[in-house]
């Protein structure tokens, strides 16, 4: 969690004043991406901080700001 608010939230690159609700499909990105591995979150996280579209792209999260709202982790 302190990955994600330290790294991973208003420090990016156009998500300055992002609220938290908002922040959440960049988070869900990131979770959805690590599958349960530290060393693949941090992989996230720093794909996120070079360019957050492709974390999204990548998530499959990119196509509607309430796709994360449908995923479910396994």
């Amino acid at each position: 969690m302190r990955l994600l608010n330290q790294e991973c939230s208003r420090n990016l690159p156009f998500l300055e004043k992002a609220t938290p609700v908002e922040l959440e499909r960049f988070h869900f990105a990131v979770i959805k991406l690590s599958a349960g591995n530290l060393k693949d979150l941090r992989e996230a996280v720093d794909l996120a901080k070079l360019d957050w579209r492709d974390l999204l792209v990548a998530a499959g999260f990119a196509n509607s700001v309430e796709s994360h709202l449908k995923w479910r982790p396994r």
